[in-house]
């Protein structure tokens, strides 16, 4: 069963939820603000993420296209999974 959780704070990372014409994804550690991932997009992701739950694991999920400011249409979500080296 899929469980939505409410907070956009996701393990010990904090995700950058602005529009991102780049096309990328950035989380960054909420405690010192380091870069931790950067991963690009199909298309632009303007739409905040969410945070869901399955059995024990939490993912993030976010869409990606549209055509503001000029970008290319798409049509994706991308997930991404937290992985714990304690799980």
């Amino acid at each position: 069963m899929i469980k939505p959780i409410v907070q956009l704070s996701f393990k010990p990372f904090l995700f950058n939820i602005k529009a991102t014409k780049d096309g990328m994804f950035r989380a960054y550690n909420k405690r010192t603000g380091e870069l931790l991932l950067e991963k690009t997009l199909p298309a632009a992701g303007f739409a905040t993420p969410s945070t869901y739950e399955v059995g024990r694991k939490q993912y993030v999920v976010i869409a990606c296209g549209g055509t503001k400011l000029g970008m290319s249409k798409g049509d994706s979500y991308v997930a991404f999974a937290y992985l714990s080296n304690s799980a």
